[in-house]
This record gives structure tokens, sequence and C-alpha cells, in this order.
């Protein structure tokens, strides 16, 4: 019996390192997974933070919800989104179409939209705007905007 105490020590030793390199192992993965949640949410704060400019910056128009189609130009959109990095995105709307960052970069991305990836975030949004056409007649349409959220 004593013979064997001598033998239970390293593996009692053997046992605890164990135990504790399986708690740090565990404890790296949560870490890593965290650091993923972190850079989702950081993606879906980008496409927030497009949709934020775009209404309360006033790109192409004086109030909240109305859509004046003098003012829908891709000059306006550029000077609007002039802060925004990391950010792909198309505005359809009454036959116009605006792109933010190169269209052909666009269009490959958005393809990836289908494949789950970890280095962008799509979405596809519709609001509801008074358009105000050139001759001044208000009519109610949707508003399209497709975001691609890169890091």
């Amino acid at each position: 019996m004593y013979k064997n105490k001598k033998a239970e020590v390293p593996i009692i030793k053997f046992i605890i390192i164990l135990l504790i390199l399986s708690v740090m192992l565990i404890w790296y993965i949560f870490i890593l997974f965290q650091a993923n949640n972190l850079s989702i949410e950081q993606k879906n704060l980008k496409i927030q933070e497009v949709q934020k400019m775009i209404f309360d910056k006033k790109c192409f128009s004086n109030e909240y919800g109305i859509i004046n189609s003098k003012q829908v130009t891709q000059e306006n959109l550029n000077k609007c989104m002039q802060e925004i990095e990391n950010v792909f995105f198309q505005i359809k709307i009454k036959g116009k179409e605006l792109f933010y960052g190169p269209e052909e970069e666009f269009e490959r991305r958005t393809k990836l939209c289908n494949i789950k990836t970890k280095s962008q975030k799509c979405a596809n949004l519709r609001f509801p705007v008074t358009y105000i056409d050139e001759t001044g007649k208000s009519q109610d349409t949707l508003f399209s905007l497709d975001i691609i959220s890169t890091n």
C-alpha cells in the first residue's frame, strides 16, 4: 500500500495540471467567442450609423421621412457619408440608384451575403417615405437601403 502512495503523487500532480490547462483552454475559447460577438456588434452599429446619417443628417431633405428628388444625388450622398468607413451600400428610390463605395466592390460583396462569413454583415432595409418629385408633387413610396458592413 505504501508503494502505491509514491506512484499516486505524480498521478495527482498530472491530474491537477491537466485540470488547470483545461480551465485555461476553456477560458481562452470563451474570450475568443466574446471577441467574435463584439465584431458582429460593431458591424450592427455601423449599419445603424449609416441609417442615422442618412435620415438625421438630412442628406436628401430638410425633414425626417421626406425625400426631395432634387437632393437625391451621388454628390449629396458622398458629402453626407464622408465620415463612414468600412461600409458599402446602395440606395434605391423611384428608379434612382446610388452607391456608396465602388459599385463593383458592392456587387462583389453582395454575392457573399448569402454565404455565412465573419468578414461582413449584410442588411436590406426598407423605409416608407414621402417622395417629392421634380414638379413638387409628393407621393408615398419605399426607400431601399442595402448595406454591407466590413471589418
